[in-house]
């Protein structure tokens, strides 16, 4: 596989790519330099990875992808996490058949069954005219291996040596797995993963346990210090409020994140004292509201 991928000069200047933002355009040359692309253009993208890699959200991603596919014309298979870019070609030419050859080895990581398959042998267009003929009886074959192809013309029916191959015994469906965890669960480090389950285990209102995942990792990423400082500021509310008789109902978890309310101050009274009893009563909702209607 290139370690490195080929960049049109006029990228910048094309009229396609000024009409979308910055960050689309950051997006635009992570598919074209990522570690996960190949030789084709026609590789297998995990999102979840992406969106890491990126620091943004899964479904920020998604809309990302989305917009640069209906800009570019790229192609996704959303089932099989596959993507096309048509123009590959173009900039990524090979020098030879041979070359060719072994370029078309990456698709031994492209799920075969994907419908993006007739696409990208179609797309031969900036394929030089003597590479095509070994391009798409390569495809062929991949698509059908040896033993399922029709039996060719001049051999009579069960007699041809590969048509006649034995079919290997049809195995049994996998069970479904279960849900694999947000992205940034995945490919978050181990130590800020731990965290995250310190975290929700230590908040009081247990609800939208995957929304406060997302939010986690979008604040915290793989920053250890930071995570640990999220948890004692929310020991500390927890204490404040117990300490104070004041309790009114917790933020969701993931609104709690996304608002920094780990940031939040304490307030003091005059003596400096965080956690007063008395303080607290004074300043508390009840108590003015009390005041209130006693004319006070």
């Amino acid at each position: 596989m290139r370690r490195y991928k080929k960049l049109d000069p006029l990228f910048w200047q094309k009229e396609k790519i000024r009409t979308l933002i910055s960050e689309e355009r950051e997006t635009v040359l992570y598919l074209i330099q990522n570690d996960s692309c190949n030789r084709l253009g026609f590789y297998r993208l995990l999102p979840e990875k992406a969106a890491f890699d990126l620091r943004v959200s899964p479904k920020k991603f998604s809309k990302l992808l989305q917009k640069i596919c209906l800009t570019l014309g790229w192609k996704w298979d959303e089932k099989h996490h596959v993507i096309c870019i048509p123009t590959w070609w173009k900039y990524h030419e090979p020098e030879n058949n041979r070359n060719l050859m072994g370029y078309l080895k990456d698709l031994e990581n492209v799920p075969s069954d994907s419908e993006l398959f007739p696409f990208f042998a179609q797309n031969v267009k900036y394929l030089p005219y003597d590479m095509r003929k070994d391009f798409t009886k390569v495809i062929v074959n991949y698509r059908d291996p040896p033993g399922t192809q029709p039996v060719p013309t001049g051999y009579p029916p069960g007699t041809h040596p590969v048509a006649t191959k034995e079919p290997e015994p049809e195995r049994e469906p996998e069970p479904e797995r279960e849900r694999e965890p947000d992205a940034r669960v995945v490919y978050a480090r181990e130590s800020t993963l731990s965290l995250f389950e310190d975290f929700f285990e230590e908040y009081p209102k247990k609800v939208g346990r995957e929304e406060a995942a997302e939010a986690w990792f979008e604040q915290v990423g793989d920053d250890k210090q930071k995570a640990e400082e999220i948890i004692a500021a929310l020991k500390k509310q927890k204490e404040w409020r117990v300490d104070c008789d004041w309790n009114p109902e917790w933020l969701n978890p993931a609104n709690w994140l996304n608002k920094s309310r780990w940031q939040d101050e304490l307030p003091e009274n005059e003596s400096g004292a965080t956690w007063t009893r008395e303080w607290a009563w004074q300043d508390s909702p009840k108590l003015n509201k009390a005041k209130q209607e006693n004319g006070n």
